[in-house]
Protein backbone atom coordinates (compact mmCIF):
# COMPACT_ATOMS: atom_id res chain seq x y z
CA UNK A 1 0.00 0.00 0.00
CA UNK A 2 1.64 3.61 -1.06
CA UNK A 3 0.01 6.61 0.51
CA UNK A 4 1.35 9.92 0.57
CA UNK A 5 2.61 12.01 3.55
CA UNK A 6 1.80 15.18 4.44
CA UNK A 7 4.45 18.80 4.52
CA UNK A 8 8.16 17.32 4.54
CA UNK A 9 9.75 18.93 7.12
CA UNK A 10 13.41 18.66 6.09
CA UNK A 11 14.59 17.30 2.75
CA UNK A 12 15.62 13.25 1.84
CA UNK A 13 19.19 13.53 2.72
CA UNK A 14 21.80 10.80 1.86
CA UNK A 15 23.40 8.63 4.77
CA UNK A 16 26.62 9.63 4.29
CA UNK A 17 26.63 13.05 5.95
CA UNK A 18 27.53 15.83 2.69
CA UNK A 19 29.93 18.83 3.96
CA UNK A 20 28.03 21.70 5.31
CA UNK A 21 28.19 24.22 2.27
CA UNK A 22 26.81 27.04 4.71
CA UNK A 23 23.85 28.01 7.17
CA UNK A 24 20.71 30.16 6.70
CA UNK A 25 20.32 32.78 9.66
CA UNK A 26 16.62 33.12 9.81
CA UNK A 27 15.83 34.15 13.27
CA UNK A 28 15.86 37.61 12.74
CA UNK A 29 16.45 39.68 8.74
CA UNK A 30 17.39 36.80 7.08
CA UNK A 31 21.65 36.07 6.42
CA UNK A 32 23.51 33.65 4.11
CA UNK A 33 26.89 32.52 5.76
CA UNK A 34 29.11 30.14 3.49
CA UNK A 35 31.38 27.79 5.09
CA UNK A 36 34.70 29.84 4.99
CA UNK A 37 33.62 32.52 3.25
CA UNK A 38 32.00 36.02 4.44
CA UNK A 39 28.18 36.27 4.76
CA UNK A 40 25.33 37.99 2.74
CA UNK A 41 22.00 39.41 3.70
CA UNK A 42 19.05 38.29 1.60
CA UNK A 43 16.44 39.97 0.69
CA UNK A 44 13.43 40.22 2.32
CA UNK A 45 11.80 37.57 -0.28
CA UNK A 46 14.72 35.51 -0.88
CA UNK A 47 14.70 35.11 3.43
CA UNK A 48 10.80 34.17 3.44
CA UNK A 49 11.28 31.47 0.64
CA UNK A 50 13.95 29.89 2.13
CA UNK A 51 12.29 30.15 5.48
CA UNK A 52 9.31 28.21 3.88
CA UNK A 53 11.49 25.06 2.97
CA UNK A 54 13.27 25.29 5.61
CA UNK A 55 10.66 24.42 7.44
CA UNK A 56 7.91 23.03 5.47
CA UNK A 57 10.19 20.96 3.41
CA UNK A 58 10.04 19.53 0.12
CA UNK A 59 7.50 21.60 -2.15
CA UNK A 60 6.19 21.62 -6.09
CA UNK A 61 8.07 24.67 -7.44
CA UNK A 62 4.65 25.34 -9.08
CA UNK A 63 2.84 25.83 -5.61
CA UNK A 64 6.05 27.96 -4.24
CA UNK A 65 5.44 30.40 -7.45
CA UNK A 66 2.13 31.05 -7.29
CA UNK A 67 2.05 31.78 -3.35
CA UNK A 68 4.93 34.08 -4.01
CA UNK A 69 2.95 36.03 -7.17
CA UNK A 70 -0.61 35.33 -6.79
CA UNK A 71 -1.45 38.01 -9.44
CA UNK A 72 0.19 36.63 -12.17
CA UNK A 73 -0.52 33.39 -14.47
CA UNK A 74 1.52 30.39 -13.30
CA UNK A 75 3.87 30.46 -16.35
CA UNK A 76 4.73 33.98 -16.04
CA UNK A 77 4.92 33.16 -11.80
CA UNK A 78 7.10 30.26 -12.32
CA UNK A 79 9.99 32.18 -14.54
CA UNK A 80 9.59 34.59 -11.87
CA UNK A 81 10.77 32.29 -9.89
CA UNK A 82 13.50 31.10 -11.83
CA UNK A 83 14.74 34.49 -12.45
CA UNK A 84 14.93 34.84 -8.04
CA UNK A 85 16.57 31.55 -7.87
CA UNK A 86 19.51 32.39 -10.61
CA UNK A 87 19.54 36.12 -8.72
CA UNK A 88 20.72 34.51 -5.50
CA UNK A 89 22.72 31.75 -6.35
CA UNK A 90 25.03 34.70 -8.24
CA UNK A 91 24.65 36.89 -5.32
CA UNK A 92 25.68 33.90 -2.68
CA UNK A 93 27.68 32.12 -4.97
CA UNK A 94 25.99 28.78 -3.77
CA UNK A 95 22.70 26.89 -4.87
CA UNK A 96 20.87 27.17 -2.10
CA UNK A 97 17.62 25.87 -3.92
CA UNK A 98 17.67 22.21 -5.29
CA UNK A 99 15.12 20.34 -7.21
CA UNK A 100 12.95 20.27 -10.13
CA UNK A 101 9.80 19.89 -10.02
CA UNK A 102 10.28 19.83 -5.95
CA UNK A 103 12.30 22.50 -4.85
CA UNK A 104 14.08 21.70 -1.05
CA UNK A 105 17.15 23.25 0.43
CA UNK A 106 20.01 22.36 -1.27
CA UNK A 107 22.52 19.54 0.27
CA UNK A 108 24.82 21.13 3.04
CA UNK A 109 22.21 23.93 3.75
CA UNK A 110 21.87 23.94 7.41
CA UNK A 111 19.37 26.90 9.10
CA UNK A 112 19.02 28.37 12.59
CA UNK A 113 15.12 27.43 13.12
CA UNK A 114 14.89 24.04 15.02
CA UNK A 115 14.52 25.33 18.21
CA UNK A 116 13.81 28.92 17.31
CA UNK A 117 11.02 31.01 18.78
CA UNK A 118 11.90 33.89 16.04
CA UNK A 119 11.29 33.90 12.46
CA UNK A 120 12.41 36.68 10.29
CA UNK A 121 11.40 38.72 13.70
CA UNK A 122 13.26 41.85 11.74
CA UNK A 123 11.24 41.77 8.84
CA UNK A 124 7.92 42.77 7.24
CA UNK A 125 6.19 41.27 4.02
CA UNK A 126 3.58 43.81 2.18
CA UNK A 127 3.95 41.91 -1.64
CA UNK A 128 4.86 38.58 -0.74
CA UNK A 129 1.52 36.67 -1.45
CA UNK A 130 0.07 33.42 0.34
CA UNK A 131 3.90 33.27 1.86
CA UNK A 132 3.22 36.24 3.92
CA UNK A 133 0.21 34.56 5.45
CA UNK A 134 1.79 31.12 5.95
CA UNK A 135 4.44 33.52 8.05
CA UNK A 136 2.00 35.36 9.76
CA UNK A 137 0.40 31.75 11.02
CA UNK A 138 4.35 30.31 11.46
CA UNK A 139 4.80 33.40 13.84
CA UNK A 140 1.66 33.05 16.11
CA UNK A 141 2.29 29.25 16.31
CA UNK A 142 5.46 29.38 17.88
CA UNK A 143 4.57 32.61 20.05
CA UNK A 144 1.50 30.20 21.27
CA UNK A 145 4.15 27.23 21.73
CA UNK A 146 6.52 29.68 23.62
CA UNK A 147 3.92 31.02 25.63
CA UNK A 148 2.41 27.16 26.82
CA UNK A 149 5.96 25.94 27.28
CA UNK A 150 6.98 29.48 29.88
CA UNK A 151 2.92 28.85 31.26
CA UNK A 152 3.42 25.26 32.11
CA UNK A 153 6.94 25.78 33.67
CA UNK A 154 5.69 28.95 35.52
CA UNK A 155 2.61 25.97 37.51
CA UNK A 156 4.77 23.46 37.86
CA UNK A 157 6.95 24.97 39.69
CA UNK A 158 4.69 27.38 41.57
CA UNK A 159 3.43 23.36 42.36
CA UNK A 160 7.17 22.62 43.81
CA UNK A 161 7.73 25.80 45.61
CA UNK A 162 10.10 26.96 43.65
CA UNK A 163 8.31 30.86 43.42
CA UNK A 164 11.63 32.45 42.55
CA UNK A 165 11.14 30.13 39.32
CA UNK A 166 7.40 30.53 39.19
CA UNK A 167 8.33 34.37 38.59
CA UNK A 168 11.07 34.01 36.68
CA UNK A 169 8.86 31.81 33.76
CA UNK A 170 5.77 33.74 34.89
CA UNK A 171 7.70 37.75 33.45
CA UNK A 172 9.11 35.54 30.30
CA UNK A 173 5.62 34.98 29.70
CA UNK A 174 4.53 38.31 29.85
CA UNK A 175 7.11 39.48 27.73
CA UNK A 176 5.54 37.20 25.20
CA UNK A 177 1.97 38.32 25.55
CA UNK A 178 2.30 41.76 27.15
CA UNK A 179 -1.42 42.43 27.00
CA UNK A 180 -2.60 39.36 28.80
CA UNK A 181 -4.21 40.13 32.29
CA UNK A 182 -3.85 36.85 33.03
CA UNK A 183 -0.21 36.63 32.79
CA UNK A 184 -0.34 40.48 34.53
CA UNK A 185 -1.90 38.75 37.62
CA UNK A 186 0.36 35.51 37.82
CA UNK A 187 3.12 37.92 38.20
CA UNK A 188 1.21 40.36 40.43
CA UNK A 189 0.74 37.36 42.53
CA UNK A 190 4.09 35.73 42.71
CA UNK A 191 5.60 38.90 43.38
CA UNK A 192 3.57 39.29 46.58
CA UNK A 193 3.92 35.60 47.99
CA UNK A 194 7.99 35.94 47.32
CA UNK A 195 6.85 38.99 50.37
CA UNK A 196 7.19 42.05 47.90
CA UNK A 197 3.98 43.77 47.69
CA UNK A 198 5.52 46.75 46.37
CA UNK A 199 6.09 44.97 43.29
CA UNK A 200 3.12 43.14 43.02
CA UNK A 201 1.45 46.68 42.83
CA UNK A 202 3.97 47.87 40.42
CA UNK A 203 3.09 45.14 38.28
CA UNK A 204 -0.75 46.09 38.53
CA UNK A 205 0.49 49.43 37.00
CA UNK A 206 2.03 48.60 34.33
CA UNK A 207 -0.44 46.32 33.85
CA UNK A 208 -2.96 49.30 33.71
CA UNK A 209 -0.95 51.56 32.03
CA UNK A 210 -0.24 48.78 28.75
CA UNK A 211 -4.20 48.23 29.08
CA UNK A 212 -4.82 51.55 28.77
CA UNK A 213 -2.65 53.29 25.91
CA UNK A 214 -2.87 50.25 23.62
CA UNK A 215 -6.38 48.57 23.90
CA UNK A 216 -8.13 52.01 25.65
CA UNK A 217 -9.43 49.45 28.46
CA UNK A 218 -9.11 49.73 32.27
CA UNK A 219 -8.17 46.67 34.26
CA UNK A 220 -10.76 43.94 34.86
CA UNK A 221 -12.72 43.21 38.14
CA UNK A 222 -10.18 40.15 38.50
CA UNK A 223 -6.86 42.42 38.19
CA UNK A 224 -8.45 45.48 41.00
CA UNK A 225 -9.60 42.81 43.40
CA UNK A 226 -6.38 41.29 43.53
CA UNK A 227 -4.25 45.04 43.98
CA UNK A 228 -7.28 45.58 46.78
CA UNK A 229 -6.04 42.40 48.13
CA UNK A 230 -2.63 43.40 47.81
CA UNK A 231 -2.91 46.92 49.11
CA UNK A 232 -4.89 45.33 52.39
CA UNK A 233 -2.31 43.01 53.21
CA UNK A 234 -4.87 40.12 52.98
CA UNK A 235 -3.15 37.03 53.35
CA UNK A 236 -2.67 36.16 49.63
CA UNK A 237 -4.16 32.71 48.85
CA UNK A 238 -4.16 31.48 45.50
CA UNK A 239 -7.66 31.39 44.83
CA UNK A 240 -7.53 34.99 44.77
CA UNK A 241 -8.10 34.90 40.71
CA UNK A 242 -11.25 33.23 40.23
CA UNK A 243 -13.09 32.46 36.78
CA UNK A 244 -17.22 32.22 37.05
CA UNK A 245 -16.73 32.10 40.88
CA UNK A 246 -13.87 29.53 40.65
CA UNK A 247 -10.95 29.06 42.16
CA UNK A 248 -8.12 28.76 40.41
CA UNK A 249 -6.76 25.60 41.85
CA UNK A 250 -9.85 24.20 40.80
CA UNK A 251 -9.23 24.80 37.52
CA UNK A 252 -5.77 23.18 37.46
CA UNK A 253 -5.01 21.62 40.83
CA UNK A 254 -1.14 22.87 42.25
CA UNK A 255 -0.42 19.45 43.24
CA UNK A 256 -0.68 15.81 42.38
CA UNK A 257 -1.94 13.86 44.79
CA UNK A 258 -1.48 10.01 45.63
CA UNK A 259 0.00 9.50 42.31
CA UNK A 260 3.81 8.94 43.38
CA UNK A 261 3.98 5.11 43.58
CA UNK A 262 2.50 5.23 39.92
CA UNK A 263 5.20 8.26 38.91
CA UNK A 264 8.23 6.05 40.31
CA UNK A 265 7.08 2.79 38.12
CA UNK A 266 6.91 5.02 35.13
CA UNK A 267 10.47 6.51 35.95
CA UNK A 268 11.68 2.82 36.77
CA UNK A 269 10.20 1.56 33.26
CA UNK A 270 11.82 4.85 31.69
CA UNK A 271 15.27 4.31 33.26
CA UNK A 272 15.51 0.80 32.38
CA UNK A 273 14.96 1.36 28.63
CA UNK A 274 11.30 -0.78 28.59
CA UNK A 275 8.14 1.13 27.17
CA UNK A 276 5.21 1.92 29.54
CA UNK A 277 1.12 1.79 29.43
CA UNK A 278 -0.34 3.99 31.86
CA UNK A 279 -4.04 3.14 31.45
CA UNK A 280 -7.31 4.25 33.66
CA UNK A 281 -10.46 5.50 33.45
CA UNK A 282 -11.37 8.65 32.23
CA UNK A 283 -10.68 11.77 34.38
CA UNK A 284 -8.31 9.39 36.42
CA UNK A 285 -4.87 11.74 36.27
CA UNK A 286 -3.51 9.92 33.07
CA UNK A 287 -2.89 12.60 30.91
CA UNK A 288 -1.59 15.53 34.00
CA UNK A 289 0.30 12.78 35.46
CA UNK A 290 2.32 11.77 31.63
CA UNK A 291 2.20 15.92 31.19
CA UNK A 292 4.71 16.60 34.35
CA UNK A 293 6.43 13.37 33.46
CA UNK A 294 7.34 14.43 29.86
CA UNK A 295 7.84 18.12 31.43
CA UNK A 296 10.54 16.61 33.31
CA UNK A 297 12.57 15.12 30.41
CA UNK A 298 13.62 17.93 28.34
CA UNK A 299 14.44 15.71 25.57
CA UNK A 300 11.28 13.73 25.08
CA UNK A 301 8.58 14.59 22.81
CA UNK A 302 4.72 14.65 23.91
CA UNK A 303 2.39 13.18 21.31
CA UNK A 304 -1.70 13.63 20.92
CA UNK A 305 -3.77 10.95 19.58
CA UNK A 306 -6.61 12.20 18.33
CA UNK A 307 -10.57 11.47 17.73
CA UNK A 308 -10.61 10.70 14.53
CA UNK A 309 -7.62 9.09 13.75
CA UNK A 310 -8.83 5.59 13.82
CA UNK A 311 -10.51 6.30 10.33
CA UNK A 312 -6.83 7.77 9.26
CA UNK A 313 -4.11 4.59 8.67
CA UNK A 314 -1.14 5.74 9.81
CA UNK A 315 -2.31 9.30 11.16
CA UNK A 316 -0.67 8.47 14.56
CA UNK A 317 2.23 7.53 13.01
CA UNK A 318 2.96 10.56 10.58
CA UNK A 319 1.99 13.25 13.36
CA UNK A 320 4.58 11.85 15.48
CA UNK A 321 7.47 11.64 12.63
CA UNK A 322 6.37 15.27 11.50
CA UNK A 323 6.86 16.26 15.88
CA UNK A 324 10.03 14.42 15.55
CA UNK A 325 11.35 16.24 12.57
CA UNK A 326 9.89 19.39 13.73
CA UNK A 327 12.03 19.55 16.72
CA UNK A 328 15.06 17.54 15.52
CA UNK A 329 15.82 18.35 11.98
CA UNK A 330 18.10 15.44 12.02
CA UNK A 331 15.76 12.79 11.64
CA UNK A 332 14.67 14.31 8.27
CA UNK A 333 18.67 14.50 7.35
CA UNK A 334 18.71 10.80 7.86
CA UNK A 335 18.48 8.89 5.17
CA UNK A 336 15.41 6.36 5.57
CA UNK A 337 13.15 9.23 6.01
CA UNK A 338 13.30 9.38 2.13
CA UNK A 339 11.85 5.86 1.99
CA UNK A 340 8.63 6.99 4.43
CA UNK A 341 7.42 9.35 1.78
CA UNK A 342 5.85 6.54 0.27
CA UNK A 343 4.57 4.74 3.10
CA UNK A 344 3.03 7.79 5.96
CA UNK A 345 -0.44 9.94 5.32
CA UNK A 346 -0.30 13.46 3.21
CA UNK A 347 3.17 14.31 2.04
CA UNK A 348 2.26 16.10 -1.03
CA UNK A 349 3.90 14.01 -3.51
CA UNK A 350 6.72 11.27 -3.45
CA UNK A 351 10.53 11.21 -3.43
CA UNK A 352 12.16 11.56 -6.62
CA UNK A 353 14.82 9.55 -4.85
CA UNK A 354 15.22 6.99 -2.23
CA UNK A 355 14.28 3.33 -1.42
CA UNK A 356 10.72 2.60 -0.79
CA UNK A 357 9.98 0.73 2.18
CA UNK A 358 6.66 -0.35 1.39
CA UNK A 359 3.80 -0.76 4.46
CA UNK A 360 5.91 -4.06 5.51
CA UNK A 361 9.27 -3.57 7.71
CA UNK A 362 8.46 -0.15 8.10
CA UNK A 363 9.06 -0.49 12.07
CA UNK A 364 13.04 -0.76 11.27
CA UNK A 365 12.94 2.44 8.80
CA UNK A 366 11.09 4.35 11.68
CA UNK A 367 13.51 3.11 14.24
CA UNK A 368 16.52 3.96 12.21
CA UNK A 369 15.27 7.63 11.79
CA UNK A 370 14.87 7.94 15.86
CA UNK A 371 17.82 6.95 16.47
CA UNK A 372 19.37 9.99 14.31
CA UNK A 373 17.18 12.38 16.30
CA UNK A 374 18.09 10.70 19.21
CA UNK A 375 21.61 12.03 18.26
CA UNK A 376 20.62 15.25 18.87
CA UNK A 377 19.13 14.79 21.75
CA UNK A 378 15.46 12.98 21.54
CA UNK A 379 14.67 11.10 24.57
CA UNK A 380 11.60 9.45 24.24
CA UNK A 381 8.33 9.95 23.36
CA UNK A 382 5.06 10.04 25.31
CA UNK A 383 2.12 9.36 23.55
CA UNK A 384 -1.24 10.02 25.35
CA UNK A 385 -4.82 8.81 24.65
CA UNK A 386 -3.40 6.00 22.52
CA UNK A 387 -7.45 4.11 22.15
CA UNK A 388 -7.80 6.73 19.57
CA UNK A 389 -5.25 4.90 17.58
CA UNK A 390 -5.31 3.71 14.31
CA UNK A 391 -4.35 0.07 13.53
CA UNK A 392 -2.11 0.60 11.46
CA UNK A 393 0.09 3.30 13.70
CA UNK A 394 -0.37 0.45 16.84
CA UNK A 395 1.03 -2.23 14.99
CA UNK A 396 3.84 0.10 13.40
CA UNK A 397 4.39 1.23 17.26
CA UNK A 398 5.07 -2.32 18.05
CA UNK A 399 7.22 -2.92 15.58
CA UNK A 400 9.17 -0.05 16.60
CA UNK A 401 9.95 -0.39 19.71
CA UNK A 402 10.73 -4.08 19.15
CA UNK A 403 13.82 -2.68 16.98
CA UNK A 404 17.00 -2.92 18.99
CA UNK A 405 18.34 0.03 16.70
CA UNK A 406 16.68 2.76 18.86
CA UNK A 407 19.17 2.71 21.15
CA UNK A 408 18.47 5.64 23.86
CA UNK A 409 14.98 6.12 22.76
CA UNK A 410 12.24 5.40 25.56
CA UNK A 411 8.49 4.91 24.91
CA UNK A 412 5.72 6.07 27.42
CA UNK A 413 1.58 5.91 26.64
CA UNK A 414 -1.80 6.61 27.88
CA UNK A 415 -4.84 4.72 27.35
CA UNK A 416 -8.45 4.23 28.76
CA UNK A 417 -9.77 1.16 28.38
CA UNK A 418 -10.17 0.43 24.27
CA UNK A 419 -13.84 -0.45 22.82
CA UNK A 420 -12.94 -0.72 19.29
CA UNK A 421 -11.43 -3.93 18.66
CA UNK A 422 -8.89 -3.01 16.75
CA UNK A 423 -7.62 -0.61 19.87
CA UNK A 424 -8.46 -3.54 22.48
CA UNK A 425 -6.12 -5.62 20.19
CA UNK A 426 -3.15 -3.76 20.22
CA UNK A 427 -3.27 -2.76 23.96
CA UNK A 428 -3.36 -6.00 24.61
CA UNK A 429 -0.28 -6.76 22.73
CA UNK A 430 1.42 -3.68 24.43
CA UNK A 431 0.39 -5.44 27.58
CA UNK A 432 1.75 -8.70 26.36
CA UNK A 433 5.52 -7.32 25.45
CA UNK A 434 8.09 -8.97 27.69
CA UNK A 435 9.76 -5.48 28.13
CA UNK A 436 6.60 -3.14 28.55
CA UNK A 437 5.66 -2.42 32.16
CA UNK A 438 1.60 -1.45 32.95
CA UNK A 439 0.59 1.14 35.30
CA UNK A 440 -3.09 1.11 36.34
CA UNK A 441 -4.24 4.48 37.99
CA UNK A 442 -7.02 3.56 40.19
CA UNK A 443 -9.42 5.59 41.46
CA UNK A 444 -9.01 7.54 44.69
CA UNK A 445 -9.62 5.96 48.34
CA UNK A 446 -11.20 8.08 51.19
CA UNK A 447 -7.59 8.95 52.39
CA UNK A 448 -6.31 10.33 49.14
CA UNK A 449 -9.67 12.17 48.28
CA UNK A 450 -9.28 14.21 51.64
CA UNK A 451 -5.69 14.76 50.82
CA UNK A 452 -6.67 15.72 47.27
CA UNK A 453 -9.70 18.38 48.77
CA UNK A 454 -7.33 19.73 51.15
CA UNK A 455 -4.55 20.59 48.67
CA UNK A 456 -7.34 22.72 46.60
CA UNK A 457 -6.74 25.15 49.45
CA UNK A 458 -10.47 26.01 49.44
CA UNK A 459 -12.19 24.27 51.46
CA UNK A 460 -12.00 24.85 55.35
CA UNK A 461 -14.32 21.51 56.17
CA UNK A 462 -12.28 19.49 53.43
CA UNK A 463 -12.34 16.18 55.63
CA UNK A 464 -16.41 15.81 55.50
CA UNK A 465 -16.43 16.93 52.08
CA UNK A 466 -14.20 14.36 51.15
CA UNK A 467 -16.63 11.58 52.31
CA UNK A 468 -19.84 13.53 50.86
CA UNK A 469 -17.65 12.74 47.28
CA UNK A 470 -16.82 9.67 47.84
CA UNK A 471 -20.40 8.79 48.72
CA UNK A 472 -21.66 10.42 45.78
CA UNK A 473 -18.94 9.87 42.57
CA UNK A 474 -16.22 8.05 43.99
CA UNK A 475 -13.16 8.50 43.61
CA UNK A 476 -12.44 9.92 40.24
CA UNK A 477 -10.41 13.39 40.51
CA UNK A 478 -11.99 14.66 37.43
CA UNK A 479 -16.15 13.97 38.48
CA UNK A 480 -15.02 15.33 42.07
CA UNK A 481 -13.58 18.28 40.19
CA UNK A 482 -16.02 18.91 37.89
CA UNK A 483 -18.74 18.68 41.09
CA UNK A 484 -17.30 21.21 42.88
CA UNK A 485 -16.50 23.61 40.16
CA UNK A 486 -20.25 23.42 39.64
CA UNK A 487 -21.53 23.94 42.91
CA UNK A 488 -19.08 27.33 43.85
CA UNK A 489 -20.01 28.77 40.19
CA UNK A 490 -23.93 28.07 40.90
CA UNK A 491 -23.23 28.95 44.69
CA UNK A 492 -24.84 25.85 45.88
CA UNK A 493 -23.57 23.10 48.37
CA UNK A 494 -21.66 20.63 47.39
CA UNK A 495 -24.64 17.85 48.00
CA UNK A 496 -26.85 19.82 45.78
CA UNK A 497 -24.14 19.60 43.39
CA UNK A 498 -23.99 15.65 43.31
CA UNK A 499 -26.30 14.92 40.29
CA UNK A 500 -24.34 17.24 38.41
CA UNK A 501 -20.95 15.09 39.47
CA UNK A 502 -22.76 12.11 38.14
CA UNK A 503 -24.43 13.45 34.87
CA UNK A 504 -20.67 14.65 34.19
CA UNK A 505 -19.14 11.21 34.70
CA UNK A 506 -22.42 9.69 32.73
CA UNK A 507 -21.54 11.82 30.09
CA UNK A 508 -17.32 11.32 29.89
CA UNK A 509 -17.89 8.04 30.07
CA UNK A 510 -20.08 7.98 27.24
CA UNK A 511 -17.47 10.06 25.12
CA UNK A 512 -14.63 7.71 26.49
Amino acid sequence: MHVVMPTQRGAARSKVKSPRVGRLLLRDAGRFEPAGGPGHDLEPKDALLLAYLAIEGTTPRGRLATSLWPDVDEERARGNLRQRLLRLKRTTGVELVAGNPLAQLAEGIAHDLADAHELLAGIEFEHAGGLSEWLGAERERRRRALGDGLRMQAERAEADGDLSMALDRASALLDVSPLSEHAHRRVMRLHYLCGDAGAALASYERCAQLLRSQLGAEPSKETLQLRSQIERALPAAPDVERRQGVPVTLLRPPQTIGRAAERAAVENAWAEGRAVLVTGEAGIGKTRLLQEFCLAHPGAIAIDTRPGDAEVPLALASRMLRAVAARFPAAAEAEPWSSLVDVLPGFAARSEGGRSAGRRGVGPVVAEVLAAAAQSGLSGLVIDDLQYGDAASLDLLLETIDCTVLGDVRWAFGSRPAESTAAAQSLARFGDRSRAVQVRLAPFDVVTLEAFVESLLVFEDWKPLAAKLMRRVGGNPMFALETLKHALATGGSTAGAAAHGHAAADGTRRGS
